[in-house]
């Protein structure tokens, strides 16, 4: 079952800007002196999205590209102000939009960040072959592979279909429920992800001087982050409005 594009494009005009307003978007591309931080994070998020950052951007790239300019705007300050700001805002987004969201970040775990993650390690295995962490940090990401892809594959075939069915009003044959991915459903990849990190420092005390183990750190930082803020979407925001929405079809 697809999501249409006229629902991921849906415009909310009435939308709180706290932060930012649309054009703001553009500056974040065009003037990173003022807005490092941002630039990062924008690109991060252009990424999934199939957004070329080397290009001028306007609101009409974001359109063309079927894109919820406010939906992005709140995912940017997500990222940036992650322990500050609260949810309940992307619950004004219809489910569509953040299924859309969800599954394009799917993609990009399993094409992009994994990948590079996996390079890391073979860059390690390269400069450092006698290092000792070698082998747990292969063993890890074998680990985190099949984990994740496991997770991934679970939702993309089970629960997002079944939420669509339920924003859809369409029947849903396959007899699975909301409350049973919540009584099955456990994030364990972000927690081991903190822990190999706290692994690797203890472990190899010269890290900061070794610039693949920096690389290193730096990307696991960064998707452990992603995969938090990815989970709080999803069970603060996805599952709630969701569980309602299944128990009022009932």
């Amino acid at each position: 079952m697809k999501i249409r594009q006229n629902d991921i494009g849906h415009s909310f005009s009435t939308s709180k800007k706290r932060f930012l307003h649309k054009s703001t978007i553009h500056n974040m591309f065009t003037t990173e002196l003022e807005y490092p931080y941002w630039q990062r994070t924008v690109s991060l998020l252009a990424q999934r999205y199939g957004l070329d950052t080397k290009e001028t951007f306007e609101e009409a790239a974001f359109a063309q590209k079927g894109i919820n300019t406010d939906f992005f705007i709140e995912l940017l300050h997500l990222f940036n102000t992650e322990s500050e700001l609260p949810i309940e805002q992307f619950k004004t987004f219809p489910i569509p939009i953040i299924l859309d969201y969800l599954q394009k970040t799917h993609h990009y775990y399993l094409n992009k960040k994994l990948l590079e993650i996996e390079q890391s390690i073979s860059n390690l295995r390269n400069q450092l072959p006698e290092n000792h962490l070698l082998p747990f940090l292969e063993n890890f990401f074998v680990w985190i592979k099949e984990n994740l892809t496991f997770h991934i594959r679970m939702e993309e075939e089970q629960l997002f279909p079944h939420i669509l069915a339920l924003y859809l009003k369409v029947k849903d044959k396959k007899g699975f429920s909301i409350q049973q991915f919540i009584e099955n459903h456990a994030d364990t990849v972000e927690l081991q992800l903190s822990e190999v990190k706290k692994h690797i420092v203890r472990a190899q005390s010269s890290v900061s001087e070794i610039f693949p183990f920096r690389v290193l750190l730096k990307q696991l930082d960064e998707f452990e982050k992603d995969l938090r803020i990815h989970a709080k979407i999803e069970d603060e925001v996805l599952i709630p409005i969701s569980l309602e929405l299944e128990l009022t079809n009932k």
